[in-house]
């Protein structure tokens, strides 16, 4: 995983918002949704300070990251190549060579 280009995707999205980069690579984020700390470890693992939180909400968190870094490294690689992009859907993309 990129970490510039996961920060890059954090700082995009709508739902979740970056609090703090530490040294040691982990990113501290605010889930808008379900109004819950999230570390992400340098090591690429997740955790959520919320103990009310239910398994599905956790991984529902856990997915949505996953999604904003996906569509951030489509988004990376098409600049980089020169490719032209076209949503179709939410995260649904055609990508036509130039």
């Amino acid at each position: 995983m990129d970490r510039s280009i996961l920060h890059d995707a954090l700082k995009n999205s709508e739902r979740f918002r970056v609090l703090n980069v530490r040294p040691d690579q982990s990113i501290i984020l605010h889930d808008t949704k379900t109004r819950s700390e999230v570390e992400i470890q340098a090591d690429g693992q997740t955790r959520v300070s919320a103990s009310y939180l239910t398994q599905e909400q956790t991984d529902d968190i856990g997915n949505s990251i996953r999604q904003t870094y996906s569509r951030e490294v489509v988004m990376t690689q098409a600049r980089k190549f020169g490719w032209l992009i076209q949503e179709k859907e939410p995260n649904q993309f055609t990508i036509v060579r130039r």
